[in-house]
């Protein structure tokens, strides 16, 4: 589709009215230069000298409108107009006259006073103010072509006639801009330049030649250079504020919006360059740390920094979205505008680029809408029922001197861990509710001492307020989630949409920060388990996790593609024989896990890292009586939970539309 574009004529108008403020203002300003005072007091002294021939009683009425030119121009209308009763023929008084007409709109009758003033006197003076009236727009649309011309070929009459009269010069600037001839005007201001180099008003019309060229930075210097040789301070900020407004909306506001930006994106890399520092703050923390069990519970100021810098951080989140909002529309607005200045605006692409905006404005409005539920984070364990496990948890807890866990959830994978539910009120007095999380896959094979060790590490990070108050990243983090999700689903997550962007880099950047602070959670709370149940106790329990968590895969995946390749029944996920063997890969595995260097955004120190950390502590805890017993004695049914945990999975494999049956329990 074809569309009518600006003209460059429509922009030539645009710097004809702004440089047509800047004349009025020259034309209504009092001139402070030296030279223009004395020129103006010698032809006034000499005009009030012929009219005193004429008639001296008219030479107090001219005096004292010469006075008010530029401040009362109705008053010295007046003024001038007696003048010319007592002294009909007296023409400066007449073209004063016309010129102040002109000015307020009545150019028909300051056009006949000049051309009456010329016929009378064919002075210098009266051929500049007939030019100058002859260039003054009327009320409505433009001077003639016709009147253009005559009032060019006067005022270059003039310069070549007086080469060096300055006055003549400033009349051909005038006059020039008027008639839009930029090279009368650049001419006239170069002559000024060289006779009248330290008036200001020269700098004045250098001012309006850069503002018709669009030169905003010469402009400015024009204006300062003018201020400094004496300018009125006044007229010297009017021009100031002229050249301000003159600059186009679109590019005042995209500076500021573009200014804006920057700083934002400056907050960005800090917040990056913050948590690199914070992370090798932590490293080189753990690595000074004592060895006594004093130092168990340092750190606190470290942490306290962390916490500090993931509120900040949360806060930036949040007070981003409007601008990536606003980003991304304004993309979307000069895409369009593009097609627009090129004259062919093809509808498809506007409307991917309309449903790109909107989507992002929905994705984003709905991750912050979006309520988190409290749902149990598996399936609740009656304590009751499980003696064992009961008394094991209370014993740990006591142990490590903290408040034990209120539940036990159990999960289908192998992970351990704690956490506060109840709400960031709740949690800062400390009646929240405290959950263990354990995973079924991690129980086979694990033995008492080590899982004490495990869960005195967990309980160490209820001791060191770990789990409390994390309900604003918990946020950020959930509300990125849901923004790529929803970006994603609908087709606008890409490297040019700028809310993609900003959710992919700040995901990093949030991630360099929090895990930073994970990571240095899991050193204070290997310290702690370490000192409750001894290093190797935790030693023998981190490994056991980390090799469960690789065999429980290996196992799972080879389980779960025999029985739904061969649709097979599947009663316990745990106990279940696939034909396919791990082989020494496992092993491979395992001692890579152990290895492998974590990355900025890993939430763990190197494996092998805290192993050999609690290894130097200075604690020896001599192994108690059950340490080498298995850990499923502390349960009443090992087969009931694992074929409950089995029909966990099934379910999700049916939400997935796969049907697994469950077959005879005594066969698997």
């Amino acid at each position: 589709m074809s569309v009518a574009r600006p003209t460059l004529r429509s922009f030539r108008f645009l710097l004809l009215a702004i440089a047509s403020a800047l004349l009025a203002l020259l034309a209504t300003a009092r001139p402070a230069a030296a030279g223009v005072i004395e020129r103006q007091a010698a032809r006034n002294e000499r005009f009030a000298e012929e009219l005193r021939a004429l008639n001296p009683e008219a030479v107090g009425p001219f005096v004292e409108a010469n006075g008010l030119s530029g401040t009362n121009e109705a008053r010295a209308l007046e003024l001038y107009e007696r003048v010319n009763t007592l002294a009909p023929e007296f023409t400066p008084a007449m073209r004063r006259r016309a010129v102040i007409l002109a000015f307020s709109g009545k150019r028909a009758e300051a056009l006949a006073l000049v051309r009456r003033a010329r016929a009378l006197e064919g002075s210098p003076e009266n051929a500049l103010a007939l030019a100058l009236v002859l260039v003054t727009p009327p009320p409505s649309g433009e001077p003639t072509a016709a009147d253009t011309r005559e009032a060019l070929g006067i005022v270059r009459r003039g310069v070549e006639e007086r080469p060096t009269d300055v006055d003549d010069h400033h009349a051909l600037c005038q006059v020039a801009l008027y008639a839009q001839s930029v090279p009368d005007l650049e001419a006239g201001l170069a002559a000024l330049l060289r006779l009248a180099p330290t008036e200001p008003e020269t700098y004045v019309w250098a001012t309006v030649v850069a503002g018709m060229r669009g030169d905003r930075d010469a402009a400015y210097a024009s204006i300062a250079t003018a201020r400094r040789l004496g300018l009125e301070v006044a007229t010297a900020d009017r021009l100031t504020k002229m050249i301000d407004d003159s600059e186009p909306p679109l590019f005042r506001w995209g500076k500021r919006v573009l200014a804006v930006f920057v700083l934002w994106l400056a907050g960005l890399g800090l917040l990056f360059g913050v948590g690199g520092a914070l992370s090798a703050a932590t490293l080189r923390f753990v690595r000074r740390l004592s060895p006594d069990a004093s130092a168990s519970r340092g750190g606190g100021a470290l942490r306290g920094v962390y916490r500090a810098v993931l509120h900040v951080a949360s806060v930036y989140y949040y007070l981003s979205l409007p601008l990536v909002l606003l980003l991304s529309v304004l993309l979307g607005l000069g895409l369009i505008l593009a097609f627009y200045w090129i004259g062919r605006i093809p509808i498809y692409f506007v409307l991917i680029i309309v449903s790109v905006v909107l989507f992002t404005i929905v994705s984003v409005v709905k991750s912050l809408l979006v309520r988190a539920r409290d749902e149990d984070p598996g399936v609740g364990v009656d304590l009751v029922k499980h003696p064992g496990l009961a008394r094991v948890v209370r014993e740990v807890a006591a142990r490590v001197g903290t408040r034990s866990v209120d539940a036990v959830y159990l999960t289908t994978h192998t992970e351990v861990a704690v956490l506060e539910r109840g709400g960031m009120l709740r949690q800062l007095r400390g009646t929240s509710t405290r959950c263990l999380v354990l995973g079924v896959g991690v129980l086979d094979g694990m033995k008492l001492g080590p899982f004490k060790a495990i869960l005195a590490h967990e309980y160490g990070h209820f001791s060191n307020r770990d789990t409390a108050g994390g309900g604003v990243a918990l946020s950020v983090r959930r509300s990125l989630f849901l923004t790529a999700l929803g970006l994603a689903q609908r087709g606008a997550a890409a490297w040019y949409n700028p809310a993609w962007l900003f959710v992919v880099n700040f995901q990093r950047i949030f991630l360099r920060i929090s895990q930073g602070a994970s990571r240095l959670q899991e050193v204070m709370a290997d310290r702690i388990a370490a000192f409750a149940y001894g290093p190797e106790a935790f030693a023998r329990g981190l490994t056991h996790v980390v090799r469960r968590t690789i065999e429980f895969d290996v196992h799972v995946n080879a389980t779960l593609e025999e029985v739904v390749g061969k649709a097979r029944p599947l009663a316990n996920l745990y106990r279940y024989e696939p034909e396919a063997k791990p082989g020494d890969d496992v092993e491979e595995a395992v001692t890579r896990a152990m290895a492998e260097e974590p990355s900025p955004y890993d939430s763990h120190p190197k494996p092998n890292d805290r192993v050999a950390w609690v290894r130097e502590l200075a604690t020896s805890i001599a192994p108690a009586g059950d340490d080498d017993e298995d850990v499923w004695t502390l349960f009443a049914s090992r087969d009931e939970i694992e074929e409950v945990m089995t029909d966990e999975v099934r379910a999700r494999l049916a939400v997935q539309g796969v049907l697994v049956p469950a077959g005879d329990a005594a066969a698997a």
